[in-house]
């Protein structure tokens, strides 16, 4: 459940942390319902725009992002 792995690595959320189930990990492009996936590198911004994923985990440095919501 997301609500176990944001306090295990104590992440903060920025939106809802209902218990959504992770399905699995996948790379932006590549990800989709249920998938958790992030944003540690700038150049793949655009792609946070487009992906599915449920959940999405963005480095510190990457929160000016305007796709960050």
């Amino acid at each position: 459940m997301l609500s176990q792995l944001l306090e295990q690595f104590n992440l903060e959320t920025i939106a809802s942390a209902d218990d959504l189930e992770i399905l699995a990990v996948r790379p932006l492009s590549e990800a989709g319902p249920g998938d958790l996936s992030f944003l540690s590198n700038p150049k793949y911004r655009d792609q946070l725009t487009a992906t599915k994923a449920s959940v999405v985990l963005v480095k510190e440095a990457a929160e000016d992002c305007d796709a960050v919501q």
